[in-house]
């Protein structure tokens, strides 16, 4: 059964809004269409023009979240470290990664993991993130806080999909001052010392 065309037909029946973490414009019939819906994605109307490569440097903290592998509480850490620093009186900037952080009132959302829609380049993804990073600033955010996605290094290279290209350019394009590095208690310790160490050569951060 098409799940995706089923939901699509329900809420444009009963004048439903819908928010899909998939890409539905295959199933979206604009002349027949009664629902309002969105999903994440980022295409060329993203990228910053006329810049001939060049990037801004941010003059606020910004502070990395990653991880050794998924499913480890990354964007829960995100929103609590948010909650927190806002209780004590700061503005706090979010980019995310998961396609549910605009729900939660992230400033930006750049997915990159699973079935996500990214239709640009690697270089062009640094440039967005650095002129997000920048447009917060302009809306006096006193730090900003991103979230990566999944792994950090390969465990393996065995497979493309094994591979986290897309987190190293995540990395390049926010460019932080600090790293939360979230582990497992079945990580090998040399791993994560691997991880530790290349975090802090790709970028000026301390983990």
């Amino acid at each position: 059964k098409d799940y995706h065309k089923y939901i699509v037909d329900k809420c444009n029946e009963y004048n439903k809004k819908l928010f899909s973490f998939d890409n539905i414009c295959n199933y979206i019939d604009t002349k027949l269409l009664n629902v309002k819906y969105y999903f994440p994605y980022i295409d060329y109307s993203y990228v910053p023009q006329n810049r001939f490569g060049k990037l801004r440097c941010s003059s606020k903290p910004l502070v990395g979240v990653f991880g050794t592998s998924s499913n480890q509480g990354k964007f829960s850490l995100q929103l609590k470290l948010r909650q927190e620093l806002t209780s004590m009186g700061y503005k706090v900037g979010s980019i995310g990664s998961e396609p549910s952080a605009p729900l939660f009132n992230f400033n930006f959302t750049y997915t990159f993991g699973y079935h996500s829609t990214n239709l640009v380049s690697n270089n062009e993804m640094v440039s967005i993130l650095n002129d997000q990073i920048y447009d917060m600033e302009l809306d006096r955010c006193d730090l900003i806080i991103a979230g990566s996605q999944s792994g950090t290094i390969p465990y393996r290279i065995q497979n493309t999909k094994m591979l986290t290209i897309y987190q190293h350019i995540f990395i390049l394009g926010i460019n932080p001052d600090s790293i939360i590095l979230l582990v497992n208690d079945f990580d090998d310790l040399l791993y994560i010392q691997k991880t530790i160490n290349y975090l802090e050569n790709i970028s000026n951060a301390k983990v």
